[in-house]
């Protein structure tokens, strides 16, 4: 759904230099490696209760009761220290807007008077040193000048990223296991680098976000197609990582491949900010399902899936066990 940008922006992705560098300068010392690294052992921790969970209440949809609900609650509450009480509705909140786009329009809103509420609430307390705190006290310079609704649309656009991306690679993981045990068999004692290069090949096949539209700056002439100054053009991500050129035999998932050169996170300065952390949720998803000794879809099971700018599978019946 194209917003108004004079109404919403997704900021910093909707933004130009230098105020996007300026902004993104501010948020990447959160996301770098050496900031996550340390985040290891809780992100396992909630990646292992959430499948002891799903192999209790077997059979059951892996793809709202793991993979969306995984990168929500790592998001808020370990790169943004919320209550997991506190938050809950929020979590359910972004499963909704997930599975069932249709209700953005009913549901946005209360994310973004969450948001609201919660910068506030940095301000009054003087919270500084948190990703929030950060953002709350935002832009108040002469290097730097944001009105609150762009804060919010920061803030705003933080949650919905960090979510819906990741939960739809993780969801590729996910159904590729349940459809082809040989293929979890094959990583079982493997390194996590050959999971890392795995992970690429996962985000290359599945693409999870399709594309991006963007505006000329320039007159431009493309493959013989004339484009004009103003115009909007697509780029096509699952195009591009499905490209035979670059990937041979691009439309098969190839665990040996060398997928790093995929542009599942965009590409240039807007350059996906959390492509760190979504490849870890799914490398430490990948070593903890692996473990599983029944892992398999449920018999005559209707796969749903989301298609537009972010497509992904919404519903994944499974039987698993320990």
């Amino acid at each position: 759904m194209q917003q108004d940008l004079d109404v919403f922006r997704m900021v910093p992705l909707e933004t130009d230099p230098p105020i996007h560098t300026k902004i993104r300068s501010v948020l990447t010392p959160f996301f770098v490696p050496s900031a996550l690294d340390p985040l290891d052992d809780a992100i396992r921790k909630i990646t292992v209760d959430l499948i002891d969970e799903c192999v209790r209440n077997s059979p059951v949809d892996f793809a709202t009761q793991f993979s969306i609900i995984l990168p929500s609650r790592v998001f808020f509450e370990i790169i943004l220290g919320e209550d997991p009480k506190e938050i809950q509705w929020i979590v359910d909140l972004t499963q909704v807007l997930i599975t069932d786009p249709a209700t953005a329009e009913q549901g946005a809103p209360k994310l973004l008077q969450w948001c609201a509420d919660t910068l506030e609430g940095r301000r009054k307390r003087g919270q500084t040193e948190d990703l929030i705190g950060v953002v709350a006290h935002m832009g108040n310079g002469p290097e730097l000048f944001l009105e609150e609704r762009e804060r919010i649309e920061i803030l705003n656009l933080l949650i919905l990223a960090g979510m819906e991306t990741t939960a739809n690679g993780i969801s590729s993981v996910v159904h590729t296991f349940a459809t082809n045990p040989d293929a979890r068999a094959e990583l079982r004692d493997a390194d996590p680098q050959r999971i890392d290069k795995v992970v690429d090949e996962f985000l290359r096949y599945a693409s999870p976000v399709t594309s991006a539209g963007r505006t000329l700056v320039s007159n431009d002439e493309s493959f013989g197609c004339p484009m004009q100054k103003g115009e909007r053009v697509t780029l096509s991500w699952t195009a591009a990582n499905h490209d035979p050129a670059t990937f041979p035999n691009p439309d098969v998932l190839d665990l040996n491949r060398n997928a790093s050169q995929h542009l599942a996170f965009g590409v240039g300065h807007h350059k996906c900010l959390g492509m760190h952390l979504a490849k870890r949720e799914m490398r430490i998803a990948i070593q903890e399902l692996r473990k599983l000794k029944i892992f398999e879809l449920v018999e005559n099971t209707r796969i749903r899936y989301r298609s537009g700018p972010q497509q992904g599978i919404i519903s994944l019946p499974i039987h698993c066990a320990r």
